[in-house]
């Protein structure tokens, strides 16, 4: 085991794993194609400057702070750059130009990116609702940001109405040609878009639709009414009935008669015309397997809200698990595994238990290879199934020293997310898998890191950009705001 956060982490693991452990306790598909993916004011100095476009951003401040602004109760902290550091910040009021507080830099000797020494200014003291920037002799000053209640509330609800905006405009029409056979035709009206020219992917709906069943799983009180974030009156959580919805378009998307489940609606250009028109692409393994575990775990995810709702679901499930069954000699394990996982936890069934125990027989020490891999082994852990409790204790250890080792080089890091690639998407995977470490093992450094990945996508970066309005994808939107909600939580009662 490698759980090393602080002195007694590891025997509070142990401890800990041993807990979740006794709760641990037609027409033929293609297979998929080995290619197929898973998936204000710019100042420089303390005098007035011009306004500079962050698209181009020549330039920024030395002091990078949160552009969306931080939360009363939350952590505030400004990431200093400079060859120089000074040795003394102060937070002024713009309103008023008074100084509020002044303190010490604090030096951080990361030992990334060049030579710069990088230093932290900490003024989460300050809880008083205003606009404010920071300044520093020699470096000048930052850029604006506010401090206010509900911050993170704000920021989801904002966030949710940006994913739920992608299945606001469609240039497709609502019936569409199989790829395959002109002669049948999809209604395949709603859905999030998910890539360009409209398009419309399985895959990508359901990974969207895991990970807010996730946080809603792991974290229920965040997304209950006392969150605050509920404003349909409807009684069912506003990021549910999202999912609901895409749900909705994911049921048009299954053959009936295979059980299969088409991949995408897409915008094809035909060789010999050249015209380009949307066609409904044919079933694959992967998609099915997505679909098999995004309608079973659905399907007791939303039975208080919706029995009606959850029965289709599971019918739904039931037969993309025949079809996959028929198809094995074109199923990857992994897409078996990932399926198998969410309909024994549905049901409790042999069947099942016995195609998960097959597959981790050979891969539950290995590296977790993908999310097929990685959100099975977490949906095997935290089943209330009877498991093999040999297979959950290595898949917890796999699981929590990928995360130790994220969590380090955040600690490490001057910006405090995960050194080496800083892609957007993989930024936000690593913060929803540090999320699911704290439900685990419920830990302060995991929260503030958390913290830490969100200022860093709202600005406190090298390009003192704000990250998270680059996000287009339905899955990207959703690992945003799912943290969102579980800060909010954090924050609401202090």
């Amino acid at each position: 085991m490698m759980f090393t956060i602080h002195g007694k982490r590891k025997l509070t693991a142990l401890l800990l794993v041993t807990a979740m452990i006794s709760g641990c306790g037609g027409n033929p598909l293609t297979p998929t194609p080995a290619n197929a993916g898973n998936d204000t004011e710019n100042i420089t100095a303390m005098l007035e400057a011009p306004e500079i476009a962050y698209d181009k951003t020549p330039m920024h401040p030395s002091i990078l702070v949160d552009l969306k602004g931080y939360d009363v109760n939350g952590n505030k902290i400004a990431v200093i750059e400079a060859p120089i550091l000074p040795s003394i910040f102060k937070v002024v009021d713009k309103e008023s130009g008074a100084i509020v507080m002044s303190g010490n830099v604090k030096v951080r000797e990361c030992g990334e990116d060049g030579e710069e020494y990088t230093g932290n200014a900490d003024f989460t003291g300050i809880t008083e609702p205003g606009t404010y920037y920071i300044e520093a002799d020699l470096i000048g000053r930052s850029n604006d940001f506010e401090i206010c209640e509900n911050k993170y509330a704000l920021l989801a609800s904002e966030y949710l109405k940006k994913l739920s905006d992608l299945k606001v405009s469609t240039l497709m029409p609502l019936e569409v040609p199989l790829e395959d056979d002109a002669n049948v035709k999809i209604e395949v009206s709603g859905g999030w878009i998910t890539g360009e020219d409209s398009r419309k992917d399985v895959c990508e709906a359901c990974l969207a639709i895991q990970d807010i069943l996730t946080g809603m799983e792991y974290f229920p009180a965040a997304f209950g009414d006392d969150a605050g974030l509920e404003y349909s009156g409807n009684g069912i959580p506003d990021i549910l009935d999202e999912a609901m919805a895409e749900t909705e378009w994911l049921f048009k998307m299954q053959n009936k008669e295979t059980g299969g489940v088409y991949t995408a609606v897409s915008l094809i250009k035909d060789e010999t015309s050249g015209n380009e028109s949307y066609v409904v692409m044919g079933e694959t393994t992967r998609a099915t397997a997505y679909y098999c575990a995004t309608m079973a775990r659905m399907s007791y995810m939303v039975k208080k809200y919706d029995p009606e709702f959850s029965k289709r679901c599971i019918e739904a499930a039931n037969i993309s698990w025949k079809c996959l069954e028929a198809n094995t000699e074109l199923v990857d394990p992994a897409q078996m595994f990932r399926a198998a996982t969410e309909m024994y936890r549905a049901t409790g069934y042999g069947v099942y238990s016995g195609v998960i125990d097959t597959f981790l027989k050979d891969n539950a020490d290995k590296e977790f290879d993908g999310r097929l891999v990685l959100d099975g082994a977490v949906v095997y852990m935290s089943s209330t199934r009877s498991t093999n409790v040999k297979y959950c204790t290595t898949l917890m250890e796999n699981y929590m020293s990928r995360t130790e080792d994220k969590s380090n080089s955040a600690r490490a890091s001057r910006y405090m997310v995960e050194q080496g690639d800083r892609e957007v998407s993989v930024l936000l995977r690593n913060l929803m898998e540090i999320m699911v470490a704290d439900y685990i093992i419920s830990n302060q450094e995991y929260k503030n890191i958390e913290e830490d990945y969100v200022h860093y996508m709202c600005g406190r970066n090298p390009e003192c950009e704000i990250y998270c309005e680059g996000i287009t994808t339905p899955d990207m939107y959703v690992q945003f705001i799912v943290p969102l909600y579980r800060l909010s939580l954090l924050y609401a009662d202090k």
